[in-house]
């Protein structure tokens, strides 16, 4: 059972896959840079891609303060996706973007 658990992984704000599928980044590099599968990526696409041609999602703010995470809660009504503010701490983004 846990191989289905973690064949998604974890999705970035809509944003930002938002804006790499403009940028013509291939399904299979976003599943790569992000740690899904790509038949999750290819859902993921298939459920937004209609939609993004009409309404683009709103872009995250470039606030050096907060970091944006998308996350569904689950209920017993279904799902819903979730945008969670975080606290930035720049001594760590620093140190994880000299990594890159």
């Amino acid at each position: 059972m846990s191989h289905i658990i973690k064949r998604r992984g974890t999705m970035p704000a809509e944003s930002i896959v938002y804006r790499d599928w403009k940028n013509g980044v291939s399904r299979t590099e976003m599943a790569e840079r992000y740690g899904v599968s790509e038949g999750g990526m290819a859902e993921y696409l298939r459920r937004r891609v209609e939609r993004w041609h009409t309404h683009p999602p709103a872009q995250i703010a470039t606030n050096a303060r907060k970091i944006v995470r998308t996350v569904m809660a689950i209920s017993e009504n279904g799902y819903r996706e979730i945008q969670i503010s975080l606290p930035r701490i720049s001594m760590h983004v620093k140190a994880m973007e000299a990594r890159l």
